[in-house]
């Protein structure tokens, strides 16, 4: 979405309601063995049931859109707030195109419920929509020309409600301008707002389970859509619990993140009972500005230690992967080795796309992805102190359908959104453009399911993303000369089974805490000899038919002279010759992993030089979704149909053609201009999961 349109002048961010309430902290008890006070809650509730404190893994989508979204709206999704979350719990929703008013030509369930969501949708516009579209609300902004002609054509208006105002917003705090209709300074329609963000904190309470029963998890949420010149600085805000500001902070008051975080200070605090942390997503598509301040801001192109310290408090988490591609790493450059970074690359530097030809966007940077951020991270803690680009990872769906969590390759509906767009018709052929992908999941390692404890899981960083499998991975480090951590029993009995056991109770999560630190912590300091010891294990997604291939450690450090380095090194399972025929999808694999538990030593570990480590699992290879629908539309599901069908473009189906576009029939497609633009597809994927890092900080040593 590309934010800021022309029209009344703001100076600056008016204030906005609080919502005052007395802080409500419940006593939740003690756990199990009575060994440790548990956390007390910060709203009312019931202790949960179901409590471990060496952690279990909770399943979630923070990045989801609903009907109250105006991109979502104007596709006709028709999917509320409340819906959403009923989706996520495993209730089936309509999905557009509509017969008629109510009755959806397609529907959606999902395969397993969710543990948690958030519903995200774009605070921008919300008062707007409003207006515009309830004469009740307002007559004089209903009837006005921008109005009037939202309403008679909102796919066509689209456009001009997001055209980016190119004036001074680089080196201005002022808010960006909201249409003349919304009256001084926009009151209007930031009051109009209120009652869609009402409606949204309402879902998230009515969804959440207060009771002993712990069943599910809602948060409550937005997404701070910020776009300079259409390159993506999102964020998704969210809240520990429903004490929340009176209105979103959205892009339009707060046009710059530092003043995000800064608003939030001031409207979510302590005295509020609130807290929030932001979570931002692609940065493949921020043009590196989402880590470079000075592509974002030339008159204060370094960082300030108060820029660093605010990110570092307000972001524990990025969006590593998601509907519009992967945010680990670009293939070439540092990483022409590592042939794993080609996963999901969405070919475009921003949100313009393939829009207009291409002419005004462009191919990604090697450093607009997480491994660069790392090191860079490093390099400005050394420089100030704090390290604003301390990342956990978590994935998400970014789903415009109100349908958190539908991530299967197989039934892939597409999302919506910048995704094709199938409000008045079912497009002709792929669900959707065959750049996008199903998405991903967010996984939480977790005493409990409850706000509090998903947020503090969240803060930490103790967290995964994968790719859309339920894959399990869980990561701890420590030193070599660790005392009370036994090695040889880290792994004993690590079997799969349907509870992953493991992984929650076993002797890897009990020695894994002894051996230092989970996964988003930071190693303990150096004791001036020996090396860091990473133990790893995963379990395969338990209702998937593919087998694990191999566990990666990454490793991202600084050397001494400054550089980015960056090394993969395979530590469990590996290149085992798994394949998939292509003809039918059926996948071949000779080693069907379930799992994998190891314990691995850096081999070139230097105490004088910053690093951060990261698990990387992956699954054998299987077939990507919009493989699996080109074959589909064959009588004969041939690969050697589709090259032959791919030779003679005319003979191919509308909405078929970019099926030419996958790797193994794309040389016999002529004239097409679109592969000089954006590329090829595979035929198949390795489906993956990440961790967060483990970071060591060579100023850390003990005396």
């Amino acid at each position: 979405m590309l934010l800021s349109v022309i029209g009344c002048k703001q100076t600056e961010a008016p204030d906005i309601p609080v919502i005052l309430k007395d802080p409500v902290v419940i006593d939740s008890g003690t756990y199990g063995l009575g060994k440790e006070k548990r956390l007390d809650y910060s709203e009312q509730r019931q202790p949960c049931g179901i409590y471990n404190p060496l952690r279990n893994p909770y399943f979630g989508d923070t990045h989801v859109h609903s009907e109250r979204s105006l991109d979502a709206g104007i596709q006709d999704t028709r999917t509320s707030p409340a819906q959403s979350y009923a989706f996520a719990k495993g209730e089936t929703v309509g999905i557009q195109p509509w017969i008629d008013d109510e009755t959806p030509s397609r529907s959606a369930t999902i395969s397993r419920p969710l543990d948690f969501a958030m519903v995200s949708d774009h605070a921008e516009f919300f008062g707007e929509t409003v207006l515009c579209q309830t004469a009740e609300v307002d007559s004089e902004a209903y009837q006005s020309d921008k109005c009037t002609d939202f309403r008679a054509d909102p796919r066509g208006d689209f456009v001009n409600w997001n055209l980016q105002y190119l004036g001074n917003i680089f080196e201005s705090d002022s808010p960006l301008n909201r249409f003349d209709f919304c009256g001084e300074n926009g009151k209007k329609c930031l009051d109009a707002s209120e009652s869609v963000w009402e409606e949204m904190i309402i879902a998230a309470e009515q969804a959440y389970d207060k009771t002993e029963g712990c069943d599910f998890t809602a948060f409550v949420g937005y997404e701070y859509t910020g776009a300079p010149l259409s390159f993506n600085l999102h964020r998704n805000v969210v809240f520990r619990n429903a004490d929340v500001p009176g209105q979103p902070l959205s892009y339009m008051e707060y046009s710059k993140p530092e003043n995000l975080w800064r608003g939030l200070d001031k409207y979510c605090n302590d005295e509020t009972n609130c807290q929030s942390l932001t979570i931002p997503h692609n940065s493949n598509m921020s043009g590196d500005m989402m880590f470079r301040r000075d592509k974002l801001n030339t008159q204060r192109s370094d960082f300030s230690p108060d820029y660093v310290q605010l990110r570092n408090r307000y972001e524990p988490l990025m969006e590593i992967y998601q509907h519009k591609g992967g945010s680990e790493c670009k293939r070439g450059g540092s990483n022409a080795a590592d042939e794993f970074c080609g996963f999901e690359k969405f070919p475009f530097n921003n949100l313009i796309a393939d829009r207009f030809g291409g002419f005004l966007t462009g191919p990604p940077g090697e450093q607009s992805f997480l491994r660069f951020a790392l090191t860079e991270g490093m390099k400005q803690e050394n420089i100030h102190g704090t390290n604003p680009f301390k990342y956990g990872v978590v994935g998400s769906t970014d789903t415009h359908l109100g349908t958190p969590g539908l991530v299967d390759e197989k039934n892939y509906l597409g999302h919506g959104g910048a995704g094709a767009d199938n409000g008045d018709e079912v497009v002709q052929g792929l669900s959707d453009l065959i750049s996008f992908s199903p998405g991903g999941l967010a996984v939480l390692w977790s005493e409990e399911n409850s706000r509090d404890y998903l947020f503090n899981a969240m803060q930490r960083k103790e967290s995964h993303a994968t790719s859309g499998p339920r894959i399990l991975v869980r990561m701890f480090a420590g030193w070599d000369n660790t005392d009370d951590f036994n090695e040889q029993h880290l792994c004993d009995d690590f079997d799969f089974n349907d509870t992953a056991d493991g992984l929650r109770t076993g002797p890897f999560a009990s020695e894994g805490d002894k051996l230092g630190v989970p996964m988003g912590g930071d190693l303990p300091a150096y004791p001036g000899s020996g090396t860091p010891l990473i133990a790893v294990a995963a379990l395969r997604d338990r209702d998937s038919e593919q087998g694990l291939q191999r566990i990666q450690i990454v490793k991202n450090w600084v050397d001494q002279s400054g550089a980015h380095q960056e090394q993969v090194f395979d530590v469990a399972g590996g290149d085992n010759g798994a394949s998939v025929d292509l003809n039918s999808c059926t996948p071949a694999q000779p080693n069907k992993a379930e799992s994998f538990c190891t314990v691995w030593k850096d081999p070139s570990f230097n105490a004088e030089e910053d690093a951060a480590y990261y698990a990387r699992v992956l699954e054998n290879p299987s077939c990507r979704w919009a493989w699996q629908q080109c074959l589909g539309y064959l009588e004969t599901t041939s690969f050697t149909d589709m090259r032959s069908a791919c030779a003679k473009p005319s003979q191919i189906p509308s909405g078929y053609q970019e099926c030419c576009l996958h790797d193994h029939v794309s040389d016999v497609y002529p004239g097409n201009t679109k592969i000089v633009q954006i590329g090829t597809y595979p035929a198949t994927v390795q489906e993956r999961a990440w961790t967060s890092p483990i970071w060591y900080n060579a100023q850390s040593t003990v005396e």
